[in-house]
């Protein structure tokens, strides 16, 4: 009976340190980060020296991030693909710049990417956005 008290034993013990080490090893936490769907507005602004410390120009698919989710530059270099909520277009374009002005959500677009999206006229579009 003792022999069979300490096999128990000691699977129950392997079972509880090897399980959190297995569940570890699927980063469900960072795949559910990169397909958050975000809500927002976007505007458009005249792209030059951007906060990633890259050039850019207004034929580029390039975005300024809001602050909040800015997060110090972590975001820099990382594609994005956004919709337009109210005709469905979409565009991807890349994190170049911070947008100070804008609220959690939102994004300021280089003038082509805007474009892709709606009228430079209409000046504000509402959209969600992912991480590519």
């Amino acid at each position: 009976m003792p022999r069979v008290v300490l096999v128990s034993l000691t699977i129950l013990l392997l079972a509880l340190i090897i399980g959190p080490l297995l569940s570890a090893a699927h980063p469900v936490s960072q795949r559910a980060r990169s397909s958050a769907l975000f809500h927002g507005t976007a505007t458009w602004f005249r792209p030059n020296l951007g906060a990633c410390g890259e050039m850019s120009s207004e034929n580029d698919y390039m975005i300024a991030m809001n602050t909040p989710q800015y997060k110090s530059g972590g975001p820099c270099h990382k594609n994005v693909i956004i919709r337009n909520k109210s005709n469905g277009k979409s565009v991807v374009a890349k994190v170049l710049d911070e947008c100070p002005s804008c609220r959690w959500g939102s994004l300021d677009l280089s003038p082509s990417a805007f474009k892709a999206l709606g009228k430079l006229e209409d000046g504000v579009l509402p959209i969600a956005w992912q991480w590519t």
